[in-house]
């Protein structure tokens, strides 16, 4: 990202937005993380369309793709032209990728060695373990095709990324903190693990907080509606009694998250979106 985009060059960087860096760094975790395929930053001329550039063309369009008739399709509108084009130009490519996994993957058992660390990886290996009653090329073309289109998760990531960097440049003091808590967990500058995200404590909450205070669908609940005890050690569990089914202190739950939110809480009415 830093190369592609010349800023290693650049004594001050300066942005206008940085939502659309975070959408395609979302992207990208999403391609390298799900299908095992390298993301170029800096797509490569395709005569077709990239990958990258058929996976974000289709997830933008993917509401615009389920609601609109296929006769519209014929219509000469730029737009949904382009949709088409990136459907089905993923669809060619993912069943490139079934084929290609499928070669890689014959003759070998070795679990360690066969799956690797996508998740479109450990999908064919498992429909080939299963032989007959496995998924078939078209059955997993559909479903890693439709994954990140319905889910649109790529951009629920983006979003929060983008508001929690904007938070932290906001309050200096909450960024020294998040920074000495990565330094402290990974204190020889190596990579993450699975086996380290429960000690980024502080990472988590700049995380959870910005998705609340910022959230990307306004429609979902900010309140339990039941009584919600958190795991951590620093505040007693709630002792709300129970009203036919629900809880009787809905905010609860806000309460006891307070203990652990990031100095910006008390500010929260500011960043506030009204909706």
């Amino acid at each position: 990202m830093i190369e592609g985009e010349g800023w290693d060059k650049l004594n001050v960087i300066e942005l206008s937005s940085i939502n659309e860096h975070m959408q395609k760094f979302a992207l990208g975790v999403i391609t390298r993380c799900g299908f095992g395929m390298p993301f170029h930053w800096v797509s490569p001329d395709d005569p077709d369309m990239s990958y990258e550039e058929a996976l974000a063309t289709a997830s933008s369009g993917a509401i615009a793709r389920l609601a609109t008739p296929r006769i519209a399709y014929r219509l000469p509108i730029k737009r949904l032209r382009k949709v088409d084009k990136a459907n089905k130009r993923l669809a060619v490519l993912m069943r490139q990728f079934v084929e290609t996994r499928r070669s890689e993957l014959a003759g070998n058992h070795e679990a360690d060695d066969a799956t690797g660390h996508d998740i479109f990886t450990r999908l064919v290996y498992a429909s080939q373990l299963e032989g007959e009653k496995g998924l078939t090329d078209s059955e997993l073309v559909r479903l890693a095709h439709l994954t990140p289109l319905t889910a649109d998760f790529y951009m629920t990531t983006a979003h929060t990324l983008s508001a929690t960097l904007a938070l932290l440049a906001l309050h200096n003091e909450e960024q020294d903190t998040t920074v000495k808590n990565i330094l402290d967990v990974l204190r020889d500058g190596r990579d993450p693990t699975f086996d380290d995200y429960p000690k980024l404590e502080h990472v988590r909450a700049c995380f959870l907080e910005a998705a609340r205070m910022f959230r990307e669908y306004t429609i979902f609940r900010t309140h339990a509606l039941c009584e919600t005890a958190c795991p951590c050690s620093c505040r007693q569990p709630c002792n709300t009694r129970h009203r036919r089914g629900r809880c009787a202190e809905p905010a609860s739950y806000e309460r006891q998250q307070a203990a652990c939110r990031p100095a910006w809480r008390q500010d929260s009415h500011r960043h506030d979106r009204h909706t």
